[in-house]
């Protein structure tokens, strides 16, 4: 059959000549291939061993030696659609911890502009109004002292802990078993004390993936439990919340306001009634954009590859029955 493959699917661009030198290392032990397409990708699928970047995954089953497949990018709900990736016995890494500094970021970003009503400003100042706001508004809120509940404690949970802690906020977590509270968390619920964890919160923030025991999680059950006045933030996965039940907690003023990054179906339909309430801010699926991200992508797969080439444990190993 012949020497293995380790096929390349990345841009040009960003195969550097340190990057070149490491995959010449690697063409000792299998034929280096460079393929972005579909097409191109096909004829090699028998002696495909190792796969960096983009590969068609509904053939990822039929790769009878694929040892290691190093996607692009954190999601991976797209094993639910294909259990025979999950049943094959390769490796799945992803790129998730190059995504904890810019979404903990944005989360902080969407915490501060409903805190302070900011969207209320940016619009006054479009129409050129100095306006006159309230001596004591209601509204706004200062973050010291508001109880934060971040559910799902991944790289991303840790990174929005660290930032969030600068504001002097008091800051749990919930994770799908119960674990020891660190610094600078105070206290680690488990799934099964979501009640007390939700009727806690100020604030929630779902960085949650979506895996078949996620979809749904905050049902409206969930969300009922949340303390009224409470505000919510979710840069997880849209289809993690039920988000007819999101709307009416919001349209009723249950919740006092949302930022959402994600939603069930993306693009946001125009007819969401989302995009008519004061008391969210919306953004597009962006809360991990930035100007470096294809190439912090790139600089994980080629660190990866330098593990696997070393027998070093990989960085971000996805169990492919949880999902994450």
């Amino acid at each position: 059959m012949g020497m293995g493959i380790l096929l390349v699917s990345l841009e040009e661009k960003h195969l550097t000549a340190e990057r070149r030198e490491i995959l010449q290392t690697c063409s000792v032990t299998r034929e280096v291939v460079f393929a972005n397409t579909r097409e191109e990708i096909l004829p090699f699928l028998d002696r495909i061993e190792v796969a960096l970047g983009k590969f068609p995954r509904d053939v990822l089953g039929m790769a009878p030696n694929l040892v290691w497949f190093q996607q692009l990018g954190t999601g991976t709900e797209w094993l639910s659609n294909h259990p025979e990736a999950i049943e094959h016995p390769f490796m799945l890494t992803n790129c998730s911890d190059d995504y904890g500094v810019v979404l903990a970021e944005h989360v902080m970003a969407l915490i501060l502009a409903v805190a302070r009503q900011l969207p209320e400003h940016f619009a006054a100042q479009q129409r050129r109004e100095w306006g006159d706001p309230p001596f004591s508004d209601p509204r706004k809120f200062e973050l010291r002292g508001k109880n934060l509940l971040l559910v799902g404690v991944g790289s991303i949970g840790m990174e929005i802990a660290r930032r969030a802690s600068g504001f002097a906020m008091h800051i749990s977590g919930l994770r799908s078993a119960p674990a020891t509270a660190e610094a600078p968390f105070e206290r680690m619920y488990g799934s099964d004390q979501l009640p007390e964890a939700l009727s806690n919160a100020d604030l929630v923030v779902n960085s949650l993936p979506l895996t078949p025991s996620t979809r749904g999680f905050f049902d409206r059950q969930a969300i009922g439990h949340m303390k009224p006045g409470a505000c919510f933030f979710n840069i997880g996965r849209g289809q993690t919340v039920d988000e007819a039940a999101l709307i009416e907690a919001l349209q009723s003023g249950r919740l006092a306001g949302a930022g959402l990054d994600v939603f069930a179906e993306e693009p946001l339909p125009s007819d969401s009634p989302l995009w008519g309430l004061s008391n969210v801010i919306i953004t597009p699926h962006d809360g991990g954009n930035h100007d470096k991200r294809y190439e912090s992508w790139v600089e994980t797969v080629f660190d990866n590859l330098q593990r696997f080439s070393t027998g070093e444990p990989l960085r971000n190993v996805v169990d492919k029955r949880s999902g994450y």
